[in-house]
């Protein structure tokens, strides 16, 4: 499977705890399917970026597809809501944290 992860350099060998902690999902390499996403990702406002591309080897891997018909907006934000951090002081995130 060919994935893509936008960046401002290139990344030769991905590392699986290189990010943050507080990332979307925490830890983790991320990647997508969509070339055209990664270029986005890529590109931040005044800058130029990469869209490094890999060859998954997706044998004995779980996969969490969460466009997938079993899911729906739910799961994905409870997944968000894990890692996320709420740095806002008395607002309503405070409060909904």
């Amino acid at each position: 499977m060919l994935v893509y992860h936008g960046s401002d350099h290139i990344i030769e060998k991905p590392r699986f705890n290189g990010g943050k902690r507080t990332n979307d999902y925490g830890y983790g390499f991320y990647t997508t399917e969509s070339l055209e996403l990664a270029k986005e990702w890529a590109c931040g406002s005044r800058r130029d970026g990469f869209a490094n591309a890999y060859e998954l080897e997706s044998d004995g891997l779980n996969i969490l597809r969460l466009n997938s018909p079993e899911h729906n907006i739910l799961n994905w934000l409870a997944i968000l809501a894990r890692f996320r951090s709420y740095w806002q002081k008395g607002s309503i995130a405070e409060e909904a944290k």
